[in-house]
């Protein structure tokens, strides 16, 4: 392992939120309301008011431009609590600050216009301080286990709440971290929103999804085009907390990597075997005696083999640094590790502003490049982001040199989600 995977693996799980959109975030909010309904049985409130409730504080500003009323009580709290507000110079001016103290009552005033019983929300959603309170001092990494439950503070009739994806990244987590979010579930979900993403980019003639070859053994999806045969496998294994010790960090990436990675190349490695054994049949079902023929590949012209793992959730250096943890036995790249929403991410850019074979130059120079260009975040879209800009100075690998990207890259791969990121709450909020 590279003395370095496991500290950027450290720092990275817990100090860099994932890039994934608000959009993104609401999809996935919405294909799991039942688990935060669980999660928060014991108060009344549906998993669309905790939803919409949490947005509309994420967006105070636009939601109270809603209300007369509203607007009048926000503008009042600007000019009396000009230090409730976050900006980065002291002479910027209010309009372009960021509040994160709110009175009480004008939270309740802007949920209940949204229909979403303010009190309940409040009393539900920020952990209530009293001023004989003892709080005792606690370590940023373990700060959600405390306090999991809530997404800011109310001390007397103030709120203060960090207006950021911290929000929308907590209820991600409790989601993830439910006890009814067994496997199978979490490995449908990513399975079945892989297909849909990869069917959209390629054309749905060209991918095919649930396979099983002759011996039984199953392949999430296979993408046919212009020679090329796209193994994906999906891997929905929770990446688990690096610990802050390197040799217990490096034991549990280990098994972090074992089996999702890992095997996602094995399966991958598999097709290929078959392929030179001439044994390349894939059927919809492990059924020897009710299973249909899909695709024979024997019949179909593949000049190149390439791995994908798709997973749930990023796994930051452990992915993309693939290479330095792999057991490569086989004949086949290694491969390119990607978490589903990064993954829409890069096929949503390629479709507006380049095509397939675009994104297919992408993967190979970013397959050529292990090992020479590292990214600092753990991200694949610094990866995708410097190749949109200087694709031409790393087309190819140079002897002895490394680069490693920050994560201002990212900016030229997913420029698009910030107009989405306003679109959003006028789709779902209507403001």
């Amino acid at each position: 392992m590279h003395e370095d995977m496991a500290s950027n693996m450290y720092m990275n799980f817990h100090f860099n939120f994932p890039d994934i959109s608000i959009r993104q975030y609401l999809d996935f909010f919405y294909k799991h309301v039942d688990i935060l309904e669980h999660y928060f049985n014991m108060v009344e409130l549906s998993g669309d008011q905790i939803i919409r409730g949490l947005l509309i504080v994420l967006n105070y500003e636009r939601a109270c431009k809603k209300s007369l009323m509203l607007r009048m009580q926000k503008r009042w709290q600007e000019i009396t609590d000009s230090h409730c507000f976050v900006d980065i110079r002291s002479d910027t001016p209010i309009s372009n600050k960021v509040r994160t103290h709110f009175t009480t009552d004008c939270i309740r005033m802007l949920l209940n216009k949204f229909d979403i019983p303010a009190n309940i929300f409040i009393d539900a959603m920020f952990f209530n301080v009293h001023q004989q309170d003892v709080i005792s001092f606690e370590y940023p990494t373990n700060i959600y286990k405390k306090y999991r439950s809530y997404f800011g503070i109310k001390y007397h009739e103030k709120i203060l709440l960090p207006r950021n994806h911290y929000i929308l990244d907590r209820l991600f987590n409790i989601i993830e971290d439910s006890e009814l979010y067994i496997d199978k579930r979490k490995g449908d979900y990513l399975e079945n929103r892989a297909y849909e993403i990869i069917s959209k980019f390629f054309g749905g003639e060209n991918v095919y999804k649930n396979l099983f070859d002759e011996n039984g053994d199953d392949q999430d999806i296979i993408v046919l085009y212009n020679g090329y045969l796209l193994s994906i496998e999906c891997k929905a294994t929770k990446l688990k907390e690096p610990f802050i010790n390197k040799e217990k960090s490096e034991t549990r990436l280990q098994r972090n990597f074992k089996p999702s990675l890992q095997k996602a190349y094995e399966q991958s490695e598999r097709i290929a075997i078959h392929m030179n054994k001439g044994t390349a049949k894939f059927y919809n079902s492990r059924n020897r005696e009710k299973r249909e023929l899909v695709i024979d590949l024997s019949a179909i012209k593949v000049t190149s083999i390439r791995s994908i793992a798709v997973t749930l959730t990023p796994y930051l250096n452990l992915g993309t640094d693939i290479h330095l943890m792999l057991k490569k036995e086989g004949v086949i790249k290694e491969p390119w590790s990607i978490d589903i929403f990064s993954l829409e991410q890069i096929l949503l850019k390629c479709m507006h502003n380049y095509n397939i074979d675009f994104f297919m130059g992408f993967l190979e120079n970013r397959l050529d490049l292990y090992g020479s260009v590292f990214s600092v975040s753990g991200d694949e879209l610094s990866h995708f982001g410097t190749y949109i800009r200087y694709r031409e100075l790393f087309n190819q690998r140079i002897e002895g040199v490394t680069t490693h990207l920050g994560p201002g890259y990212r900016s030229f791969a997913n420029d698009f989600i910030d107009l989405d990121n306003y679109m959003v709450f006028r789709d779902y909020l209507g403001i």
